[in-house]
């Protein structure tokens, strides 16, 4: 009502100007006591796990490409062992039933959803 305008427009205004590629994640929750969080993600600290999802995973990847990232990750204690077994659970082929045609695909998001994770966890930890 103040603002003249629906929440869905908020959220896409705020989505299309608070992006990756600027160094923002956001996230949000509907309904009473809802909200809207925009955080500035540390790119100095997070700048590998960036390129990472901005270029390195891209729109699909194999199973052994997402594989010899987390096995980087893990030894450049970016994850922990527990983290990357739970990582690589979610990506493997046996959790993605799905046709071949779109298998790496959807890999790609999945992954890169889980390394947001992470960044939104340590960007939430220095905040503390």
């Amino acid at each position: 009502q103040v603002f003249g305008c629906v929440p869905s427009q908020i959220n896409y205004v705020l989505a299309t100007r608070f992006t990756l590629d600027k160094g923002y994640v956001i996230s949000s929750r509907r309904g009473g006591g809802g909200y809207i969080r925009i955080m500035r993600l540390d790119m100095d600290n997070d700048s590998h796990l960036m390129q990472l999802v901005t270029e390195r995973i891209g729109d699909a990847i194999t199973l052994r490409e997402s594989m010899a990232i987390l096995d980087r990750l893990l030894e450049n204690d970016a994850v922990t062992k527990r983290e990357y077994a739970l990582m690589l659970a979610g990506i493997e082929d046996a959790a993605l039933t799905l046709p071949v045609n779109i298998k790496n695909t959807v890999r790609a998001g999945i992954f890169k959803s889980m390394i947001l994770a992470l960044m939104k966890e340590g960007a939430e930890e220095d905040d503390l």
